[in-house]
């Protein structure tokens, strides 16, 4: 996994099983609060340093990290842009003609989880990267996908979270809509379907976790 460069004095290392490198620096003696893109180099505040050491995987807390914008824009100033697309129910001849331009881009970063079928991932032509969501460590896999995302960002790249079904029923995708704001980033949204896309054009969700059958609007 490629790391942007970080100005800093000190920094910790950690790698898990399928061989990705996580890097973290502390920039408690730099000028920055963190979050912030100078030349290139991400510097992260302390806080999210100590978030990342907190749990096994080295993974800092998503509520740590800086936002790149005050207000979400559709594209940062390097360039960075998020896309959230449906992969329907695995078959890659039931992707959208959208998703599957979106998959066979080589410039884009894919982010998936272990959901989405190796048929549609075996699609990808750029880097993609595989969250880790097996049973009892869902939440640790989720703030993977976030940071993975960031870093995404924080290098100007487009990135394509990569969800199994739509993005908006019956799992995170309004969740991570939200958390991409934070980030200072709107999402645009590759549906699979007609009625879901009435729905995106209205800014709701059809069903959002956590919330059973009653639609949230986003």
């Amino acid at each position: 996994m490629s790391t942007p460069s970080i100005k800093s004095t000190t920094s910790r290392i950690s790698a898990d099983s399928n061989n990705h490198i996580f890097l973290f620096v502390d920039t408690a003696n730099s000028d920055s609060n963190g979050g912030n893109i100078n030349n290139g180099k991400v510097e992260y505040s302390r806080e999210t340093i100590e978030s990342s050491k907190k749990n096994e995987w080295g993974i800092p807390s998503s509520d740590t990290l800086e936002p790149f914008s005050d207000t979400p824009k559709d594209t940062l100033g390097n360039g960075g842009r998020m896309t959230l697309v449906g992969s329907g129910p695995g078959d890659p001849d039931l992707l959208t003609l959208k998703a599957y331009k979106l998959l066979q881009d080589p410039d884009a970063l894919i982010i998936s989880d272990r959901l989405v079928s190796q048929e549609i991932l075996d699609l990808v032509k750029g880097e993609i990267k595989v969250a880790r969501k097996m049973p009892g460590c869902a939440e640790f896999a989720q703030e993977e996908i976030y940071f993975w995302a960031y870093e995404g960002l924080a290098a100007g790249k487009h990135v394509v979270r990569l969800k199994i079904g739509d993005p908006f029923v019956f799992g995170r995708g309004g969740e991570e809509v939200i958390q991409f704001r934070k980030f200072g980033v709107e999402s645009k949204v590759v549906p699979v379907s007609f009625s879901v896309c009435r729905r995106r054009r209205r800014l709701s969700t059809v069903d959002c976790r956590s919330v059973g059958r009653s639609s949230s609007s986003l």
